[in-house]
């Protein structure tokens, strides 16, 4: 063969290796970010290498439940398991009860048993002042009892959706309005803090303002004007975690809480609008403690801020909301499991900060959970 030949050959060699190369998966990186490696989720097929959120619904893969076994597909990973087995080893233990490396504690106290991620968004430094953007006029003062509406989405729609309720509702709007633009709706809002919508109820927090007058007298109003132009949808939501007194200001026994939400629902469903549906969000999960200020104590292992997720049957207040919409007729809705989505619920997935204080969640991750609210609205609607 002639010096010219070998050099082509060669050449020929180098340019089918390059391609093979080029054309092999890459099972050592993580393309799109999502805590999972490509090789990873090309072997198991329950998410893909190429979409940090396979199912849209606001949970990064890394942080989803594939298989419902209260792992995270990125312990699933750690741990070398099946995310699509609940018990890989088919031993009769399932996976989060395994111990994977024989230190006596179980892979699912240990899965988010790692520092906090170098670059969150936002920041820890930030995440305290990262609130919904919400205008000053588009909030009822905690002593006023005037109500204060303000539009968004699409706003020549002809489906009208109204959201009223506390803080807790007003963490929400900026998904709910995201929700509304990409769906054509027009959404109206009627907030107040520390004044949830429920009638006939008074929590401690209005008691110490005014004796509860400013907000009995804002949701005699805001109710007057839900009736006199009524819309498709109201979106009732707020803190279900608060502290009910009596008409003396006599804090109510814990146990009253979950009769005192069915109560407070069922007189909001006799003043509703015969054209209103009544959507109930469930509250966010409770926190043991301040999340974010357990991570700036130590930021070296996330487990000890994290939270065990209450189990359905436990959750006495949603169970008691749940009973009365359905036997009303009405609607009920729940983020619960995406921001909790495994257990102990995360105070963090891939790189996002899920909370920014003790029962409010950061604005960028609520930001997040907007196609999860368009599903939960649209079922109602329908």
């Amino acid at each position: 063969m002639t010096r010219t030949a070998t050099t082509i050959a060669r050449s020929s060699l180098m340019t089918l290796l390059l391609t093979a190369l080029l054309s092999t998966p890459v099972v050592a990186v993580d393309r799109d970010g999502d805590g999972l490696k490509d090789g990873f989720e090309q072997r198991h097929g329950v998410t893909s290498p190429t979409e940090r959120d396979s199912d849209r619904d606001g949970v990064v893969d890394g942080a989803e439940d594939s298989d419902g076994d209260r792992l995270a597909n990125h312990a699933e990973q750690r741990f070398g398991l099946n995310p699509a087995r609940r018990d890989t080893d088919n031993d009769g233990v399932p996976d989060p009860a395994e111990d994977h490396d024989g230190d006596g504690i179980s892979n699912a106290k240990e899965q988010d048993q790692r520092p906090l991620p170098k670059r969150t968004a936002p920041s820890l430094a930030y995440v305290k002042r990262d609130r919904a953007v919400i205008a000053k006029n588009c909030i009822s003062p905690q002593r006023s009892a005037n109500v204060v509406s303000c539009r968004d989405g699409d706003i020549s729609s002809d489906v009208r959706i109204v959201v009223m309720g506390d803080s807790h509702a007003t963490m929400l709007v900026d998904p709910i309005r995201r929700a509304g633009r990409s769906a054509g709706w027009r959404i109206e809002t009627m907030l107040k803090g520390a004044c949830m919508p429920l009638l006939g109820t008074m929590n401690s927090a209005q008691w110490e303002l005014d004796g509860g007058e400013s907000c009995r007298q804002w949701r005699i109003r805001a109710f007057a004007r839900l009736n006199a132009n009524p819309p498709d949808l109201l979106i009732l939501t707020g803190n279900d975690n608060a502290v009910f007194v009596d008409r003396k200001g006599r804090e109510l026994p814990r146990a009253l809480r979950p009769a005192t939400w069915r109560k407070g629902i069922a007189r909001v469903i006799e003043r509703l609008p015969a054209e209103t549906t009544l959507l109930v969000l469930g509250d966010v999960p409770d926190t043991k403690g301040n999340p974010i200020a357990c991570l700036k104590r130590d930021a070296s292992d996330m487990s000890r801020c994290t939270t065990r997720r209450t189990p359905l049957g436990k959750r006495s207040i949603e169970k008691a909301v749940r009973s009365i919409v359905a036997a009303r007729g009405q609607e009920y809705g729940t983020l619960y499991g995406k921001i909790c989505p495994y257990d102990p619920c995360p105070v963090v997935q891939g790189n996002t900060l899920v909370w920014r204080s003790k029962g409010h969640l950061s604005s960028t991750f609520a930001r997040k959970l907007a196609p999860s609210l368009r599903r939960i609205i649209q079922g109602a609607l329908d």
